[in-house]
């Protein structure tokens, strides 16, 4: 089944670089604060309250690079 985790970043946090995952699906719903995203070659904010959903293959990366945490649950199915 899936994997989740909760994660909170503090501020100025790299998170994960951009990358691809061949199969997998992972899904990110940020609970407080603003993660930055990058997906469909540009950077956007998720705030609180908003999700994004990443495909096989799709590129995608993400940082804290607000002034305050950010938490967030990530959802990773093969």
């Amino acid at each position: 089944g899936p994997l989740r985790f909760r994660t909170t970043l503090p501020p100025g946090a790299a998170g994960s670089p951009v990358h691809r995952h061949g199969r997998l699906t992972e899904s990110f719903a940020v609970e407080a604060g603003t993660l930055a995203f990058w997906t469909e070659g540009h950077w956007e904010r998720l705030n609180a309250g908003d999700s994004i959903t990443v495909h096989p293959g799709e590129a995608h990366g993400f940082r804290n690079d607000s002034d305050a945490d950010v938490t967030f649950v990530c959802t990773v199915a093969p």
